[in-house]
């Protein structure tokens, strides 16, 4: 599978994404510390729509676990650590119980667009449901929504899947 392929043209996003804020002082004990409120939420909007995405159908199967770790080393190069992700998807969970399905994802897809973050987003939410037997009824469903609501018709998304797919099917 072309995990790496797929992050490698992912890449460029996140770097202009998540350039690092100029360090004042010390230097930072963390990613979040090295960077914007505006990247952090970006990353966290990445994270959990991924996760909405993968958990729509019950369960987040290893495949998709993993491409989602994979995707979150890459992005960062390695800054954000695991516990980081853990309490992203802690906070989640919460707000996913609290607020429900549709809620979250009009609220992720609004973060991603806000954060000018929809290309990048889409690009691993569609990764992470299609790592494990495709993309599911449910996950596109998911996806439309968080996609429509960061702000991309369609035909754009069209366009995402066939390409995220193409990556992922490239030989490593």
């Amino acid at each position: 599978m072309g995990t790496r392929t797929l992050l490698r043209h992912v890449a460029p996003l996140a770097a202009e994404l998540f350039e690092a804020a100029p360090p004042a002082g010390d230097p930072p004990r963390s990613w979040r510390e090295g960077h914007t409120s505006e990247a952090a939420r970006a990353l966290s909007a990445v994270i959990e729509g991924a996760w909405l995405v993968a958990r729509i159908d019950g369960s987040v199967d290893r495949a998709e676990s993993g491409l989602l770790a994979d995707a979150v080393s890459a992005l960062t190069r390695g800054g954000f650590t695991s516990q980081d992700v853990d309490d992203v998807l802690d906070a989640a969970a919460a707000m996913l119980l609290r607020e429900g399905l549709e809620a979250r994802c009009l609220a992720v897809g609004a973060t991603l667009a806000e954060r000018d973050a929809a290309q990048l987003g889409m690009r691993v939410l569609l990764a992470v449901a299609a790592v494990s037997d495709g993309v599911s009824i449910a996950e596109r469903v998911a996806v439309r929504a968080i996609g429509a609501a960061a702000g991309l018709s369609d035909v754009e998304l069209e366009a995402l899947r066939r390409e995220t797919l193409a990556e992922l099917a490239a030989p490593e």
